[in-house]
């Protein structure tokens, strides 16, 4: 898994149209990982609910999302989601709007359809040294 999640973070960040201003400089950028686990038959429900209007272009609708983009890597029954904010306290505001605030109850509803429930969902913030070649 960390093999997958290191070449699709790759793959992610080459279409990236901020550089580095030098070559191999590291910057710190607030990047967050996602990988949902999707339990046995749940796939199209799981995708369904991301494409809807509640789901993902609500997260990039957000104040401080700048991207976000899936893969979904069928051998692991695995979505991983890489989006970049502003600040990982913006990101901190929008999880906590997910849970506490969100009426249309998005989170609470993708936890049913994912592999052991909160399990399921990974979240990797705080990713530092960010570089693009």
């Amino acid at each position: 898994m960390k093999k997958l999640l290191l070449f699709l973070f790759t793959i992610t960040l080459i279409g990236c149209e901020q550089v580095p201003e030098s070559k191999n400089e590291a910057k710190d950028k607030s990047f967050i990982v996602v990988t949902l686990k999707i339990s046995n038959g749940n796939q199209q429900a799981v995708f369904d609910l991301l494409d809807s209007e509640m789901g993902l272009p609500t997260t990039k609708a957000y104040d401080g999302c700048l991207s976000l983009e899936t893969i979904y890597n069928p051998s692991s029954n695995t979505i991983v989601i890489v989006e970049e904010w502003e600040t990982y306290e913006k990101y901190g505001d929008y999880l906590k709007w997910r849970e506490e605030e969100d009426t249309s109850k998005a989170l609470a509803s993708l936890l049913d359809f994912l592999e052991g429930g909160i399990d399921g969902f990974t979240v990797y913030t705080d990713n530092k040294r960010y570089k693009s070649y």
